[in-house]
C-alpha cells in the first residue's frame, strides 16, 4: 500500500499515488469497512510539509490540482464521517482546510482560486497563493474534477505529461454522455454542469447559437456519494 512514508520522486507523482490512495480508502469507507486513518494523518503531514515551487507549467498546475481536488474531497467525507453526500454538511466546500506547504487550502480555493484563476473573485490578490494559479483558464477541468457527488465526472489520476490528451478524452466522453441534443424536439438534455459554468464555456454548449432556441432540460444533480 502506498504510504507517504514511500519516497517520491516529485510532488506530482506524490499527489498521483495521494489519490490511488484515497479511492482505496473510499472503497473501504463506503462498504463500512474500517479506514486507516493514520493513512489520511500521514498524508496531511506529508503535504503540509512539501514546497509546491516546482509546480511552474500549466501542465504541471493542472494534473497535481486535479489530483488533490478529488483526492482531499475524499479526505473530507471521510474524516467528517458524512454519511450520504456532501451537503450534510453545508461548508463542505469552503470550510474545511488542508495545509499545503505554507497554504491553507479549502476545496473552494483549489478550484476557483487555482484553477478557474479567482475568476467568481473568491480570494483576495495575495501574491504567493495567486502564484499557485493556472496561467491560463482551461474549461475542461469542468469534466475532471469530482466534488464526491455521483453526478459528477469521474475520477482518473492525471499526469503532467499527458494532461491535455487526458483532459481531451473525459471531456468528450462526459460530453457525449451528458450533453444530450434531441434537434427533432429541439431540447437539449444536459448534467448541471453546464449551467452552473455556463460562464466558462464561451461560445460552446449551452451558449452556441445553434441552440439558442432549443429547449433546456437539466438533469436533478445526484450529490449521493
Amino acid at each position: 500500500m502506498l504510504t507517504p512514508a514511500t519516497p517520491y520522486k516529485n510532488i506530482q507523482i506524490a499527489s498521483e499515488a495521494f489519490i490511488n490512495e484515497m479511492l482505496q480508502q473510499k472503497t473501504l469507507y463506503v462498504t463500512g469497512n474500517n479506514v486507516d486513518m493514520a493513512v489520511l494523518n500521514k498524508w496531511q503531514q506529508y503535504w503540509a510539509s512539501q514546497p509546491l515551487t516546482e509546480l511552474k507549467s500549466d501542465d504541471q498546475k493542472l494534473a497535481f490540482w486535479i489530483n488533490i481536488y478529488n483526492g482531499v474531497t475524499i479526505f473530507f467525507i471521510i474524516q467528517l464521517q458524512l454519511k450520504v453526500h456532501m451537503r450534510e454538511d453545508l461548508h463542505f466546500f469552503d470550510g474545511y482546510f488542508l495545509q499545503f506547504d505554507q497554504y491553507e487550502l479549502s476545496l473552494d480555493a483549489i478550484e476557483h482560486g487555482i484553477l478557474r484563476k479567482n475568476k467568481d473573485v473568491h480570494f483576495d490578490n495575495d501574491a504567493a497563493f495567486l502564484a499557485l494559479q493556472v496561467h491560463q483558464f482551461n474549461y475542461q477541468i469542468h469534466f475532471a474534477l469530482n466534488c464526491g457527488g455521483l453526478s459528477c465526472p469521474s475520477i482518473h489520476v492525471y499526469q503532467a505529461n499527458t494532461i491535455q490528451q487526458q483532459l481531451q478524452t473525459v471531456t468528450t466522453q462526459f460530453v457525449t454522455d451528458n450533453f444530450l441534443i434531441d434537434d427533432e424536439h429541439q431540447t437539449i438534455t444536459c448534467n448541471a454542469i453546464f449551467n452552473w459554468y455556463k460562464n466558462d464555456f464561451e461560445n460552446k454548449y449551452l451558449n452556441d447559437s445553434l441552440y439558442k432556441n432549443y429547449r433546456i432540460n437539466i438533469i436533478d444533480y445526484n450529490w449521493n456519494f
